[in-house]
């Protein structure tokens, strides 16, 4: 599948060059990656056309964030090239990519910010091809492009006959998780939030990445918490559930969080945790 980089960079060299350098290094890696860069120096026709040709032949479009990126395609008209109007195609996929180490997601499109967003820093991109020593951002765009992060569904197994209900016995995390997620009380409307942050902070520590993934903190989000906290674990991991609770207001809930922890099948020291907030609640 074709996959086109946008971009509006006219008097920044460095960042053209960036650019460059993450497709070159994309289409060393077999990725089918259009670019205008590329075709600057030998295309002599019409540049809105070559747009337009290649937007509605790229399965997925590359938007590379900057302030001339969001203010072109937020302004009420645009000259020439409709780039506004672009937005509109139901055939691509519009994803934003971050080309720098200051990560604001308020230059994204309003109509892009549902989508995945990547950020890859100019020293992300490998020189080599050993995936082993890529870094995890660029990975984390290369899977994405090369379709690697799609589980496989298991097939359907055949019925079995129920344990009867007299035979069930609940574990203390079941039951701390069944009584969790009958409270649908929102967490912005718990007096001691910010406390129960600060106690589940402790108890995540350095594994507070993978959960943050789970309740759906964006990764250009979870590099900025690393970045401001750079010096504590437990500042990073408070952050990243004030970030949940920014990101969902009243539909962050208790029992949410209950379900993110037991799914992963980990950080049962949370369970305790939110189980004693949630007994204040009833």
């Amino acid at each position: 599948n074709k996959i086109f980089i946008l971009h509006f960079v006219k008097d920044d060299d460095n960042l053209k060059d960036a650019i460059l350098q993450l497709a070159s290094c994309l289409r060393r890696f077999r990725v089918n990656i259009t670019l205008d860069l590329f075709e600057k120096d030998k295309f002599r026709g019409n540049w809105n056309i070559w747009y337009e040709k290649e937007l509605k032949e790229s399965k997925i479009v590359l938007c590379i964030i900057t302030e001339d990126f969001y203010s072109k395609l937020t302004s009420d008209r645009v000259k020439g090239f409709s780039a506004y109007n672009l937005l509109q195609s139901q055939e691509s996929t519009f994803i934003p990519v971050f080309l720098c180490s200051k990560v604001d997601d308020k230059l994204i499109p309003l109509s892009m910010r549902g989508s995945n967003s990547y950020s890859v820093y100019l020293e992300d991109i490998p020189k080599f091809s050993k995936a082993s020593k890529w870094s995890e951002r660029f990975k984390s765009l290369y899977s994405f492009l090369t379709d690697q992060n799609r589980l496989q569904e298991p097939e359907l197994g055949c019925s079995i006959v129920p344990i009867p209900r007299s035979e069930c016995v609940l574990s203390e995390e079941q039951k701390m998780y069944a009584h969790i997620t009958t409270i649908a009380t929102p967490v912005m409307l718990l007096s001691s939030c910010n406390k129960m942050f600060m106690e589940l902070a402790n108890e995540l520590t350095a594994d507070w990445e993978p959960l943050g993934r789970m309740l759906g903190v964006s990764e250009p989000n979870m590099y900025a918490i690393k970045r401001n906290c750079m010096h504590s674990l437990t500042n990073q991991a408070t952050q990243m559930f004030q970030q949940w609770l920014r990101q969902n207001g009243r539909a962050a809930t208790l029992g949410i969080l209950a379900t993110a922890v037991f799914d992963a099948r980990r950080y049962w020291g949370l369970l305790a945790v939110l189980n004693k907030y949630a007994l204040e609640l009833t």
